[in-house]
């Protein structure tokens, strides 16, 4: 679904984080059916814990910005395990100090609902496709795979697909990736762009780095950048996974100034030339004996102008479980520190007079009403994420009354997936320019309406 444009308001400027923006950076969770507080889901006390160590870092260092999750959001794609997880994120975002819908999230191969193949008679055949042709054919026939039905690949991530959407990041056929833009300290853009690497994950032949690679295709590896813009990617199969890894890292190491990674189970940094690679630890990894480990990261990005350049300033604090501890703690290095520090040389950039962002659904920090921020001019929301998340909460019934009372469903537009549907209502909204009534709708169904007035009154007809 693309992300609805900002539309400026006169005044004030734009909010400019002062200290950079700060991240929780999760992957591969399993969180399985036995669900969340559940007496039998022996990851309960790790989260647990993460929510305590997560206090006490933002009582060190403020709030944050938001959650990045690199893949593996469930055990095995089913709705009940995104519903859990969906709980613990608004835990965590609360405790966090951030909007609950400043979640951003790709796929992984836990995220595959196999289950569903039975129902999909052509995607083993195309998964064998995709692992069999030429290198030089990859993306001509993931194109026809993709084209070849309704859901194409993405039918065994159905319900991966409904959970993402409410986060404004949502992934279909035509369009396996998002994109979605912040501000950075000095006015610049950090573009977030996630991918989707399950797309032929299946049941067998089961995934690996030989035989049985995966494919991304060069439509999501071109990952978009400009002046002024920074390249955050996300991705859940590190590119050994992948059989078109060489083209792909070319875009990767060239355009994404950070790149992070899930799947293997095992805490990486690497600085490569002018990239900062992050292949995370799982969260809730297999109780394996000595190899169980559960890891999270908490990443910081700053751009620091000197006399020797313009530099993005990294801070990546791994957190580790301490096993004789049972609770989370620092990961020193060789020489005890607990903070890895990098600082990336970026090219020169000078903010215009007004920053202009020509692709409607790639969006910075836009101005808002002074009562949409808090003490100090910290923003509390991003309008079209908060719209975005609520409309796509609710029943799907509300929903489609709401569509059809705005006139922004048509009859025979009923029967739309669900995070289609959400699409379709948000698009026209905009477009018509009902989005301060579609607001008003949505939260008329809250308990817990948002504060403050309706930050689109200014496109009320």
């Amino acid at each position: 679904m693309p992300r609805l444009a900002r539309v400026d308001y006169d005044a004030p400027q734009v909010r400019i984080p002062q200290e950079g923006l700060s991240f929780v950076h999760l992957s591969d969770l399993h969180i399985n059916e036995r669900g969340v507080g559940n007496p039998n889901d022996f990851d309960f006390d790790i989260r647990a814990q993460v929510e305590i160590d997560l206090s006490d870092m933002k009582a060190l260092y403020g709030p944050w910005t938001g959650i990045l999750v690199s893949g593996d959001v469930a055990a095995s794609g089913k709705q009940d395990e995104y519903a859990k997880a969906a709980d613990w994120f608004g835990r965590l975002t609360d405790l966090l100090g951030c909007p609950t819908e400043d979640v951003w999230t790709v796929p992984g191969n836990h995220d595959v609902d196999w289950d569903t193949e039975a129902t999909l008679p052509d995607l083993v055949r195309w998964h064998a496709d995709l692992r069999a042709c030429l290198l030089q054919d990859v993306d001509t026939t993931l194109l026809a795979a993709m084209n070849s039905g309704a859901q194409g690949l993405l039918g065994p991530l159905h319900n991966y697909v409904r959970f993402a959407t409410r986060y404004g990041c949502p992934i279909n056929p035509a369009k396996p990736f998002w994109t979605d833009d912040l501000s950075l300290n000095d006015g610049s853009v950090l573009r977030l762009h996630g991918l989707t690497s399950p797309l032929i994950s299946g049941r067998s032949p089961k995934d690996d780095t030989g035989a049985n690679k995966l494919v991304l295709g060069t439509a999501q590896a071109q990952v978009s950048t400009g002046q002024g813009v920074t390249g955050l990617l996300l991705c859940h199969h590190p590119l050994d996974w992948m059989r078109d890894a060489d083209a792909c890292r070319n875009y990767f190491d060239s355009r994404a100034t950070v790149q992070l990674f899930g799947h293997k189970h095992s805490h990486r940094l690497d600085r490569v030339n002018n990239t900062m690679h992050v292949e995370a630890g799982a969260l809730h990894p297999e109780r394996t004996g000595v190899v169980w480990e559960p890891r999270y990261n908490l990443i910081t990005l700053r751009v620091a102008n000197t006399e020797a350049g313009r530099f993005l300033s990294v801070d990546i604090r791994p957190r580790r479980w301490h096993r004789l501890d049972t609770r989370f703690g620092p990961d020193h290095d060789i020489r005890g520190g607990e903070v890895r520090h990098e600082d990336i040389p970026l090219g020169t950039w000078q903010p215009p007079a007004t920053i202009d962002h020509p692709e409607p659904e790639v969006i910075a920090v836009a101005n808002a009403p002074e009562d949409a921020y808090g003490e100090g001019g910290a923003p509390l929301m991003n309008r079209e994420r908060r719209l975005a998340y609520r409309f796509a909460q609710l029943p799907r019934l509300v929903q489609l009354r709401i569509g059809a009372h705005l006139n922004l469903v048509e009859e025979n537009e009923h029967k739309l997936r669900t995070q289609d549907l959400v699409a379709l209502v948000l698009n026209r909204a905009l477009a018509t320019h009902t989005t301060a009534h579609l607001w008003e709708e949505v939260e008329a169904r809250y308990a817990d309406r948002t504060p403050g007035p309706n930050p689109f009154a200014e496109e009320k007809k």
